[in-house]
This record gives structure tokens, C-alpha cells and sequence, in this order.
């Protein structure tokens, strides 16, 4: 078992193991998404394709980043989809934007474009320049499902979601929706005061749904899958797990999705 330490440091309340890098992986999941993409980039180019020259009755207006460009601008926003294309022409799709603002850039003391004329243009981060971004940004260390975040997390976790989704032989919709029940890992008994959660399969549903496939497991799967669903409805950790050298950190150790345990003051889910 590595070490919590390894791969990680401490976060900014000097908590041991709390942070690490985002991975390759991660980030390359995260630029799929908008959420994963910066909206508001701010770049001074050169004007390429003759946008200032379309300036007509203009209002000056104080630089929106006066560190790209100090003097006054003058905004073109009818020239986005323009220079959009520009931008794009004969890229792959990883080095693509979006334009989202554009300012003709005037001359310090004056009321002209400059010469030659340059652009003040806000803009989305291509889906690489995010990539990169990620791969060097620190965040909260990931506990998913008790497992660490990290390499190690997707050479076992990662690998078995995508061997089910690329795989040929979970053709049986059953057996399927068997394979992504374990993957899912959130299968819970919940006690007789808890409220069921939507998309979550209790235990038991689990045993009946998928008891053809369920009693041809081998036990050593059985005890693994088992002993998920009760780390998951109880916070109770296997008695054999292997822990890491110097054992878990306090939030694992005092936290549980029902209760507070130990000398913890709150509980989280």
C-alpha cells in the first residue's frame, strides 16, 4: 500500500497528504466539459484580418486589461464571428476558441487605431491550453469512493469503467447494467430511518436484480463488492485493508455519512 504522501503535499492548513496535482487524465476529462474551460481569456494580437479598419463613429473607453494594453479602446463586437474563424482556420479542434469580445486598441493621447493596428480580444482557453492549465493545478486530494485520486486511482478504478464501456462481451443488457452497478460503487443498506436517495440501489435490490450473476462471483469478489456496500452505507472500513504506512488522516478516520465519530465536530457526505 503507498504511502498517503505519495504524489501529494499538504494543503494550505498544512493538512498531511490533503493536495495534490491534477492528473493527465483528469484534466483531459475536465476540458470536455465548460465548466472545465476558461471563458475569459485576454490576449493583444495583431489585427490580421482588417477588423479596425471597419471602425466607424466609435465611443473610447477605458482599457478592460490595461496590462495587455494601456491606452483606450474602442469595442467591435460585430467582428467576433470574423476573427473567430480567422483564429480557427485550419486548426485540429484541441487548438480552437471562441471569441467573445473584441476591442480595436487606440493610441495612447489619441482617439485613432493604432499603426500598425492591434486588437484587445477576450476570448475561451482552447481545450489544450486548459489541458495544461489543469496539469498545473493543485486541488483538493479526491477521495472517490475510498480510493485515493491519482495514477494509481486510474490504473484500477478508471480502467474498469472504460473496459466496460469499450468492451464487446457485455452485450446482455443485464449484465451490463450488473457491470456498472459494481462500477458505480454506490450501492447502500440503508437503515430503517433513512430516507432513500434517487439513483442509488439499495442492497438488497442489488442481490435480487442480479442474483445469476451474483452467485457465480467468485468469493473473493463477493467479500470486495460486499464489503464496498458496507463502507459506503456505514463508513466501517474492511478489518484486513491494507492502510497506508503512517494510517488514515483524521477526516476518514472521525467522518462517516451518518454520524459523527471520534473528535470530529461535523460529518460530510
Amino acid at each position: 500500500m503507498p504511502s498517503m504522501g505519495d504524489g501529494a503535499f499538504p494543503d494550505a492548513r498544512q493538512r498531511y497528504g490533503a493536495s495534490e496535482n491534477v492528473d493527465q487524465i483528469d484534466a483531459a476529462i475536465a476540458v470536455t466539459s465548460d465548466y472545465g474551460i476558461d471563458g475569459h481569456r485576454w490576449d493583444c494580437l495583431p489585427d490580421t484580418v482588417g477588423i479596425a479598419a471597419a471602425l466607424r463613429g466609435y465611443q473610447p473607453i477605458a482599457s478592460p486589461r490595461p496590462a495587455l494594453h494601456a491606452g483606450r479602446v474602442a469595442k467591435l463586437n460585430e467582428r467576433r464571428a470574423l476573427l473567430t474563424e480567422s483564429l480557427n482556420r485550419d486548426k485540429k479542434t484541441e487548438d480552437k476558441c471562441e471569441v467573445k469580445a473584441v476591442y480595436v486598441c487606440l493610441e495612447v493621447g489619441f482617439e485613432r487605431p493604432l499603426n500598425p493596428p492591434k486588437l484587445l480580444i477576450e476570448r475561451t482557453e482552447t481545450p489544450k491550453e486548459a489541458r495544461m492549465r489543469w496539469q498545473k493545478t493543485s486541488t483538493a486530494r479526491s477521495f472517490h469512493s475510498a480510493v485515493f485520486g491519482g495514477r494509481k486511482n486510474h490504473s484500477q478504478v478508471t480502467a474498469y469503467d472504460v473496459a466496460i464501456g469499450g468492451g464487446k462481451a457485455p452485450t446482455h443488457p443485464l449484465f451490463y447494467k450488473y457491470l456498472c452497478a459494481v462500477a458505480d460503487w454506490r450501492l447502500k443498506d440503508p437503515d430503517a430511518k433513512e430516507k432513500p436517495r434517487p439513483g442509488i440501489l439499495k442492497w438488497a435490490e442489488f442481490l435480487e436484480q442480479f442474483a445469476v450473476y451474483w452467485a457465480d462471483e467468485r468469493p473473493w469478489r463477493k467479500t470486495l463488492i460486499e464489503r464496498n456496500q458496507i463502507y459506503y452505507s456505514t463508513g466501517e472500513l474492511p478489518p484486513d485493508l491494507p492502510l497506508p504506512p503512517e494510517g488514515l488522516p483524521p477526516t476518514l478516520v472521525v467522518e462517516s455519512m451518518t454520524g459523527v465519530l471520534g473528535q470530529a465536530k461535523r460529518a460530510t457526505s
